[in-house]
This record gives C-alpha cells, sequence and structure tokens, in this order.
C-alpha cells in the first residue's frame, strides 16, 4: 500500500531551509482561438468544427481555444460541458475556458474543468481561398486579370509614429515562442519557425522564411503590412482579418518574397520580386 503522511501539506513549508524561488506570477497576453458556439447540439458543432479544421489542420493541432456562449445563452437544450471536452481533445484542440456564459453554464463550465474568461473580441476566419492573390512577376509567371490596387491612404500620424517604435529581433523565432511589438513594426532577421507567432501593433517584417503566423495592426491598423523573404505561413492576419494557410499557401507565392496588405476586407499576397 502507498504509503501517506498525515501532516497538514503546509507544514512542509517550514522544511525549506532557503530562499531560493520557486515559483512566480506574472501577466502576459496571448492569441487564443475563439470557438462560437451556434448550437447546444453537439453532432452540429462537431461536423462544423471538423470542416474548419480541415483548412488547416496543422494549425489548429493542439491549439487553446475558447468556447464563447452567447448565441446559446437561452438555448432550451443544456450544455453537455464534459462530452464538448472530450469532442475538443478528440479533435486535437486544448479547451482553456468560456466566455459569455450564464450562470448556470459558468457553473457546469468549471465543473468540467473550464476557466471563466472576459474581454477579448472575436475576429472571423474565413477558409483557404487562393482569390486574393496579387502578382508583378514580369517573366510570364501566373497572372490575376485585375489591375494593381491603388497606393494606401497614408496613415495617421499616430500611426506613423508608432511605426517608428520598431522592436527588433536578431535571432530566429523558435516554435513555440509568440513575440509582440506593442505600439510599433516587428523586424525579426531571421525566421519566424512553424508553431511560433510574430504580433505587430504595425507592420511585420521576416528577413527569413517566415512558416509560421504572422499578425500585422495587432489593434485594428488596416494599413499595416507583412513582409517576409520566403513565404510558407501557416496563418497571416492583417487588423483582425485572418486566413490560414498552413500547407495550402498558393502556389504564386510560395517560397518567394512576399508582401501582405488588406484590400476591402480581402487579404492580398503581392510578390516584391
Amino acid at each position: 500500500m502507498p504509503v501517506t503522511s498525515s501532516r497538514p501539506a503546509v507544514l512542509l513549508l517550514y522544511q525549506l531551509k532557503d530562499q531560493k524561488p520557486g515559483a512566480e506570477i506574472k501577466g502576459s497576453a496571448f492569441t487564443l482561438t475563439v470557438i462560437r458556439l451556434l448550437s447546444s447540439e453537439l453532432a452540429y458543432v462537431e461536423r462544423d468544427l471538423r470542416d474548419k479544421i480541415s483548412t488547416g489542420p496543422r494549425f489548429f493541432a493542439n491549439a487553446p481555444v475558447v468556447l464563447d456562449l452567447e448565441r446559446v445563452r437561452d438555448s432550451r437544450s443544456d450544455l453537455d460541458f464534459s462530452a464538448l471536452v472530450m469532442l475538443l481533445k478528440e479533435l486535437a484542440l486544448v479547451p482553456v475556458g468560456v466566455r459569455h456564459a450564464t450562470p448556470a453554464q459558468q457553473e457546469a463550465a468549471v465543473d468540467a474543468g473550464l476557466a471563466i474568461v472576459k474581454g477579448g473580441g472575436i475576429r472571423e476566419l474565413p477558409a483557404v481561398s487562393e482569390q486574393g492573390v496579387a502578382s508583378n512577376d514580369k517573366s510570364g509567371g501566373p497572372q490575376i486579370p485585375e489591375p494593381p490596387p491603388p497606393p494606401p491612404p497614408p496613415r495617421s500620424a499616430e500611426s506613423s509614429a508608432a511605426s517608428v517604435r520598431a522592436r527588433t529581433l536578431y535571432r530566429p523565432v523558435r516554435s513555440g515562442q509568440q513575440i509582440y511589438a506593442k505600439d510599433g513594426d516587428l523586424v525579426v532577421l531571421g525566421a519566424v519557425n512553424a508553431g511560433a507567432e510574430v504580433v505587430s501593433d504595425g507592420d511585420v517584417h521576416v528577413y527569413g522564411p517566415l512558416r509560421g503566423r504572422a499578425l500585422a495592426g495587432a489593434q485594428g491598423d488596416r494599413q499595416a503590412r507583412i513582409f517576409c523573404l520566403s513565404m510558407a505561413a501557416e496563418l497571416v492576419a492583417i487588423a483582425g482579418r485572418y486566413q490560414v494557410l498552413d500547407e495550402t499557401v498558393p502556389q504564386e507565392v510560395r517560397g518567394r518574397a512576399v508582401q501582405v496588405y488588406l484590400e476591402g476586407e480581402k487579404l492580398r499576397f503581392e510578390l516584391l520580386a
């Protein structure tokens, strides 16, 4: 039989003979995927999630997710949170918490091991599409039969001032890392590896292969752009407008020097050389 101690665990604190630190609590900001539930019937939830995940399985693998319950707050059917958590884990997602839940839903969610999350806006994740690829390649490569977009309007004085304050990284960004440049641009003098994420309130410049995720204009700057020397991204986003690429980077830009910008509500990819 296992041996257990009858002493309260708190007494163990008095056995420490030095002041060696063991843990600390700090605040941080992370990008989390939000799943907006539109039905309390899990069969419909599973169908739509499988369809969405199929557009970028590597991007969604082991991704932490928050469940938004605003649309099912008044549902006549109760959510089975235990079954929902099992479903998400089966889909290789990591459920973290819920938001916009009723008191009863919050209690059931906590019982299922979920946290109560507040704050943060929801942005759309459009399906993968090759429709927005532009090219200035003069060598006879694929061309989109549209005139080049007009130059973007000048940024405001506040935005221009923010873009001057750039954060520069002199090393590659490793898988699992998230780098955020607040109130300015982010410059990476190396690669952004798969599973890494670079986020900036201004532009994102990657002077190497972009294999992970890049999010520019994180605070809503629609004039922000993403520049990289070799496009192989899992996801790109500008001002909350996302496009999952994963292994389906449009052939016209794969491995090429590219800039990404927002035209209307669509992300455009344009070759730099």
